[in-house]
C-alpha cells in the first residue's frame, strides 16, 4: 500500500503531521516509520487504528495509556488489548466493554 512508502522517506518527513496522516489513512501501519512525535500525536494515531485496529502496537506508550484510543482500536482489533498498558489491562470495567467488542480480547488481558 502506498502508506508503507513511509518507511524511504526522510526523517524530517516522517515527522511531518499532514505526510504521516496521508501515509496511516492508506495504511494504518505506516504509523510503524512515522517519527516519535507523530507515533504520540493523537490525530495521527487515531486515523491509522482507524484504518486498522492492530496498528496500536506502533504507537507510543502515551498514547497506549489513553483509554479512548486503546478503546478505539479494540472495535477492530482483540490485539489492541495486549498493546494497552498494564493499568488499562488491569482495569476490570475497561477489559469487559473490550471483551465486549470482542471475546478474544480476554485472552489479552492480565
Amino acid at each position: 500500500k502506498c502508506g508503507s512508502m513511509l518507511r524511504y522517506a526522510s526523517l524530517l518527513l516522517r515527522d511531518e503531521k499532514e505526510i504521516c496522516m496521508h501515509a496511516v489513512k492508506n495504511d494504518g501501519y505506516a504509523l510503524r516509520y512515522a517519527s516519535t512525535q507523530q507515533q504520540n500525536e493523537r490525530d495521527v494515531v487515531a486515523k491509522a487504528i482507524e484504518q486498522i485496529g492492530s496498528a496500536i502496537q506502533y504507537a507510543s506508550s502515551e498514547m497506549k495509556r489513553d483509554r479512548d484510543i486503546v478503546m478505539r482500536a479494540a472495535r477492530k482489533s482483540a490485539f489492541a488489548l495486549r498493546c494497552a498498558s498494564d493499568d488499562l489491562r488491569n482495569d476490570r470495567a475497561f477489559v469487559l466493554e473490550a471483551v465486549g467488542y470482542t471475546g478474544r480480547a480476554l485472552e489479552f488481558a492480565s
